[in-house]
This record gives C-alpha cells, structure tokens and sequence, in this order.
C-alpha cells in the first residue's frame, strides 16, 4: 500500500445489519478527495440511494479525519461526521457535523483514516476497535443511560486511554438535533439521531500506533511550535484572568479565574 503523509491508508466498514467489518484501501479510492468532509460526501454519492430519509437503514454515516489528525498539529483534531442530515427541511441533505477531543486522532493511531457505518442492528450494539481488533457487542445494559454513565463503563471495559463517542437518551429516541459526544465534552449537534436509528449507542477507539509524516520532522516541529506562539498571542481569552506560574499570557478580562475549583 502506497504510503502519504497524514493518512493510515485504511476505511473500516462495519455493516450493522450483519455485524460484520471490513477494511478497504483509503489512498486508491479516495485519494482525489482531501478529508474527512470529502471522503464522507464521496461515499454518500457513490452509495446512498437519491430520496433515503435520514433515519432508514440505508443511510450511511461516516466518521472522518484529516491529514494532520494525530500529527501534533495544533487544531487538527476535528472529526468529520457526515450523513444524510435529519433536520433539514423540506428536503433531507447531506451535512457534516464535526466534534473535537482525541477521537480523530486516537482513530488514526488504530490506523485508519474514517469509519463508515452502515445498515441497522437488531438490538442495541456498540462498536469496539482497538487496533485491528474490531467488534460489534451488546449495548442492552447501556441503552437508556445517558452518554457520561456509558463513557464510564465502556471505559471500564477498554481502559483509560481509549476515546468514546456516545449518545444519550436523546438520540435514542431519534430527537432530531441530539448529539453524539466524545470524551463527556465534544460534540457533533444533529447525528445522535441517525446512530440512534442503527441501534448503535457507542464508538470505543484505542490506538497504539502512529501517524506517518513525509515532511521533514525538524521543521514539522519548528512550524508546531510557530503556530503555537500564535496561538497563545490570540486564543479568544482561553487565558487565566491573573499571572500563573504556567501560563504565558493573562487578561483581567478573562472569566476564567485560575484558581482551584474554578474553570
């Protein structure tokens, strides 16, 4: 397999409908579409029937990365998650909703670049992917709770270091703008519905690998860390609002107050 910067050069499929997977070569197939917004349209077009609503078991939906998810880049840790959207109107649409935390990157050191999830379980599941270990388990005891309870226990079950993107209740029921959340704090609006509609309460990823770069590594870093000195001269007051021995910047306008107990 022909190696790029940035990208594992693997899709994992998981059909639901017969809880089996596969794995197919990323770089050949989409390699003329640039993350993880395109590789998902690119699937949508080339699979999913014109007039599928969004909650039919024909529906797909991708879970995507960029080339510099799990790099160390800053801001690079976005994952793309497009389906045909259940809250547009007249007419459903194909949309992107998009969460940050570790899951993008975590997905990549698993090595693959995206997660296509398609088809529908006959009961609630949960898909489970470490490495190139991959199942569909039950998610019965799961199904009613709400994404915290969930990430706990599942993370009870892979350990620690693995990411969980969850729904809650909300999706459960195919509430059109609930979420799917990874980490108990990033979020991508709209979503949780359709994974709701696949009976499937949970994404689990743990990864021990590592991200290829075909660039230089001493001036990877040396941009890293320019952009990270930018960063910190303009990051929207993610700033303590007095002088820390660990931060570089401060403003008294900020509402973060630094001290214990205190976001």
């Amino acid at each position: 397999m022909a190696r790029y910067g940035g990208w594992a050069g693997k899709v994992l499929r998981v059909d639901l409908s017969t809880g089996k997977s596969r794995i197919e070569d990323m770089v050949e197939k989409y390699k003329d579409v640039l993350g993880g917004t395109g590789l998902g349209y690119q699937v949508l077009w080339d699979e999913v029937p014109p007039g599928t609503k969004p909650l039919e078991p024909a529906n797909k939906i991708i879970f995507g990365t960029g080339p510099l998810a799990g790099t160390g880049a800053p801001c690079n840790g976005r994952t793309a998650i497009t389906t045909i959207w259940p809250t547009c109107w007249p007419k459903p649409l194909v949309a992107t909703g998009h969460m940050g935390g570790q899951f993008a990157g975590e997905l990549k050191y698993a090595g693959y670049d995206a997660i296509v999830i398609e088809g529908k379980a006959d009961r609630p599941v949960w898909l489970s992917i470490t490495d190139g270990k991959v199942e569909v388990k039950d998610a019965r005891s799961l199904w009613g709770q709400g994404i915290r309870r969930t990430t706990v226990e599942i993370s009870q079950q892979l350990g620690p270091e693995a990411v969980v993107a969850a729904i809650g209740q909300a999706g459960e029921n195919l509430i059109p703008m609930s979420v799917v959340m990874n980490s108990v704090s990033h979020s991508a609006g709209g979503v949780g519905s359709v994974l709701g509609s696949k009976n499937l309460k949970a994404i689990a990823v743990r990864g021990t690998g590592s991200v290829h770069i075909a660039g230089n590594k001493e001036k990877w870093e040396k941009l890293v860390k320019l952009h990270l000195s930018l960063l910190g001269a303009n990051n929207q007051h993610v700033v303590p609002n007095s002088p820390q021995p660990w931060a570089e910047y401060f403003d008294a306008s900020t509402r973060w107050l630094a001290s214990k107990n205190h976001k």
